[in-house]
């Protein structure tokens, strides 16, 4: 749905895979490049002042348990 609504702002492109026809690459176009470059320098400023509370100690914590959860959630099927 996401790549859906990013395609009709005409933000990315989606091509099917040639070998492998389950598979689309997603490409930015020349709008939606514009608008991340637009956006993206605030929107980091704003995680990095968020982010900016935590100690050393405690973002190595939060490193360590989102690496887990991503192992997890890539192994993990819906049922």
């Amino acid at each position: 749905m996401v790549i859906v609504n990013l395609e009709k702002q005409g933000w990315v492109t989606k091509t099917k895979d040639q070998n492998d026809k389950r598979s689309h690459t997603i490409t930015l176009t020349a709008d939606g490049k514009r608008f991340i470059e637009g956006v993206f320098p605030g929107h980091l400023q704003r995680i990095s002042e968020l982010f900016s509370c935590l100690d050393e100690n405690e973002l190595a914590q939060l490193s360590s348990l989102c690496k887990k959860l991503g192992v997890f959630a890539s192994q993990w099927k819906a049922e």
